[in-house]
């Protein structure tokens, strides 16, 4: 299947593994909530060689994103408007962690969120666009101090990433061996960064370094390449699983430059992480495309179809809890796991209710 064709069609495997990644995502930034997680649960230290659970879904998430790209009919403007829009809530969501504890805090969640919504809903309007930056104002008005990008938060390494990664699709025009060719240089860049290779450059990069030197975009690169692989066939199935294996033993190759390790964004821990995300979608294409069952996903599908508002969502929630005094009760630490998988269907069944009435973004 050529990629004209591609684009006129909708792989259901790839919206189940966004709603299973997103799923994951909100279940894990709830085991906060939860006492003595198992280690293998959670997030690695920084300069921890090894991962967890935690540590695998942002990558995965990225994977996904560049899966997307081939089916996308973005141009320039479309990538542009996205990827601005994410840099905005990312900045904003990332300042927000950064505002003083207290009852203004979730408040503050609540206005950015809110204006979010009012601005990039399908169902905005000329006026609660208006409504919408005038929150943002007021935001930046209330913040104390000045705001910063800081790590530009997930939205924003998304939004970096989501550009990169499109310009070098739409540059490469689809062309699977020319993807491969940035896909090594993107990790040629990790790997010199990593061993030190770029150390002389450091007074300049914070000016203009983003998305972990290349690391984040290798990701979405890796994501396009599956998607351009394509082809509806057993074959596809073992192309997968076999990308994935290579994926994984190039990771523990590269591990001695600089380990394993999520906040330090190391080639060992993408490569490994690209191969895991290769070996899941194997299963999920084989289950979901060739077999046929895909009933068992239902309940999450509109993390699939609404991820960007399915990831605002638990804002809300956690506001409402500060601003309540709730606390979680004192439970069992598996039944405090199992509560935080409820809390993430739960999540998601409100984001399928709000997508009902075309509330989303």
């Amino acid at each position: 299947m050529n990629m004209e064709d591609q684009k006129k069609n909708r792989l259901l495997s790839i919206d189940i593994f966004r709603a299973l990644t997103m799923f994951f995502m909100i279940f894990v930034n709830d085991l906060f909530t939860v006492k003595n997680v198992p280690k293998w649960m959670l997030h690695t230290e920084m300069h921890e060689d090894g991962m967890g659970f935690s540590d695998v879904i942002f990558p995965i998430f990225l994977l996904i994103v560049g899966m997307s790209i081939p089916f996308a009919k973005a141009d320039w403007k479309g990538i542009g408007m996205r990827t601005f829009a994410l840099l905005v809530m990312g900045v904003f969501l990332v300042n927000y962690e950064y505002f003083p504890s207290g009852p203004g805090k979730p408040l503050m969640s609540i206005l950015a969120v809110t204006s979010f919504f009012l601005i990039w809903s399908v169902k905005s309007t000329v006026l609660t666009r208006v409504l919408g930056v005038a929150g943002l104002i007021l935001f930046v008005y209330l913040y104390p101090g000045s705001m910063k990008t800081h790590w530009w938060g997930i939205l924003g390494l998304i939004g970096w990433s989501y550009l990169i990664a499109a310009g070098l699709y739409k540059f490469c025009k689809g062309n699977l061996k020319a993807l491969y060719v940035v896909a090594f240089l993107l990790l040629c860049l990790s790997v010199a960064d990593h061993s030190g290779a770029l150390d002389s450059i450091k007074p300049f990069r914070v000016h203009f370094w983003v998305v972990e030197s290349g690391a984040l975009p290798f990701l979405c690169v890796l994501g396009i390449i599956a998607s351009v692989t394509y082809k509806k066939s057993l074959s596809y199935f073992y192309t997968l699983i076999a990308l994935g294996v290579l994926w994984m033993v190039l990771g523990f190759v590269l591990r001695p430059i600089g380990g394993i390790s999520k906040i330090l964004a190391t080639p060992s821990w993408v490569c490994i992480c690209g191969g895991i995300g290769y070996l899941v979608y194997a299963v999920l294409f084989y289950v979901v495309d060739l077999k046929g069952k895909e009933g068992w996903a239902k309940l999450l599908m509109p993390a699939g179809a609404a991820t960007l508002t399915c990831y605002l969502i638990p804002y809300y929630w956690y506001s409402l809890r500060s601003l309540t005094g709730w606390r979680s009760p004192e439970v069992n630490t598996w039944i405090g796991i199992i509560l935080s998988l409820g809390l993430a269907l739960f999540l998601i069944q409100v984001t399928g209710l709000l997508k009902r009435i075309r509330l989303r973004l």
